[in-house]
C-alpha cells in the first residue's frame, strides 16, 4: 500500500508518495493549484474509510482516480469512494457529504465566513 501526503505551499498542491525502501523520504508525483487549501502537510495516508451512516463536514483536500479525501478535523481525514458520487465536490471547498439510502453521496457546499476584526 502506498503512503501519500499533500504538501501545500506557495499556492501549489504537491501530491507526494513515500519512496519505497526509504521510510521518511518523499517524492513528488503531481503538482497542481492549491485553490483555497491552507498551507501545510496533510497526511492523507492516515485517512479512514468513510462511515456512510453519518454525514461528514470538512474541507475536500484531494481527488484521485479512486478516492475523494476530506479533512474532518485537525489531523482527521476520511476517504470516500469516487464511484459513489454523481457529481464530484470542489477541491478546496468545505462540504457536507452524506449518503442516501442507495449508498450514493449527496454533497452540500458549506459557506465558511472567516472575518478578521480590527480592535484598538
Amino acid at each position: 500500500m502506498k503512503r501519500e501526503r499533500l504538501l501545500i505551499m506557495n499556492g501549489q498542491k504537491l501530491v507526494q508518495e513515500e519512496i519505497q525502501g526509504n521510510p521518511g523520504q518523499w517524492g513528488t508525483v503531481k503538482v497542481s493549484k492549491a485553490n483555497d487549501i491552507k498551507a501545510g502537510i496533510y497526511n492523507i495516508h492516515l485517512s479512514k474509510e468513510v462511515d456512510k451512516r453519518q454525514g461528514h463536514n470538512g474541507l475536500v483536500l484531494h481527488i484521485d482516480d479512486h478516492r475523494i479525501y476530506q479533512q474532518i478535523g485537525k489531523n482527521d481525514y476520511v476517504k470516500h469512494d469516487r464511484t459513489d458520487f454523481h457529481m464530484l465536490p470542489d477541491v478546496g471547498k468545505h462540504s457536507n457529504i452524506q449518503y442516501d439510502s442507495n449508498g450514493k453521496a449527496v454533497v452540500t457546499e458549506i459557506s465558511v465566513n472567516l472575518k478578521k476584526g480590527l480592535s484598538r
